[in-house]
């Protein structure tokens, strides 16, 4: 019986000193451990790379975002409105980014499929699609988008006040810009093979 009291103790005073290294880290470290704990599914070996390489882009938007909101918060009232604007933008366009993410990881963890609504995923989702392509055929794919952007700007320029044929045109704008940015990423990717 005291061999097991010995060693009840022995881990008691281990899991103190593991809860006071845990205190005395950094907010950095608590914050990734947490995560890792939140998100245990990215370390299955089956846990699809996208998900993986998201993680990377979150963490980088959400650097970016608290950089551009010290930026921001750090402006003088005497600078330029422009300018002003434009740390404005930056720090909208980085936490909607991150929060995107953060929705495709929350979606993954309750369903185990991915949502491909954050930019970032639809742009690798077309990128695996035209991976397998020939040269002349991605070259056909990039002409298609080019086409099919035009098309829905013109509609976009066309739908007036209606509300519905507008946003119809720009979630197809939005969808072939993805689309032609991932093809463009692609021949780049082999351009420098």
């Amino acid at each position: 019986m005291d061999e097991n009291a010995d060693r009840v103790e022995e881990l008691e005073e281990e899991l103190d000193q593991a809860e006071k290294r845990y205190k005395a880290a950094p907010e950095t470290v608590t914050k990734m451990i947490r995560f890792r704990e939140k998100f245990t599914f990215l370390n299955s070996p089956d846990c699809p790379d996208i998900l993986k390489i998201l993680v990377s882009d979150m963490f980088t938007a959400y650097g970016k975002y608290k950089e551009a909101f010290a930026r921001l918060e750090a402006t003088p009232d005497d600078v330029s409105s422009l300018s002003t604007a434009q740390e404005a933008q930056a720090v909208v366009e980085n936490f909607i980014a991150n929060r995107d993410m953060w929705d495709e990881l929350e979606y993954y963890r309750e369903n185990g499929k991915i949502l491909g609504k954050c930019e970032k995923v639809k742009s690798l989702s077309v990128r695996k699609g035209v991976e397998n392509l020939s040269d002349i055929d991605i070259q056909k794919a990039l002409n298609n988008a080019r086409a099919n952007l035009s098309k829905n700007k013109a509609k976009l320029e066309q739908a007036g006040d209606d509300e519905k044929k507008k946003a119809s045109a720009l979630a197809l704008i939005q969808k072939w810009e993805t689309t032609q940015k991932a093809i463009e990423e692609e021949i780049e990717a082999r351009k420098k093979k």
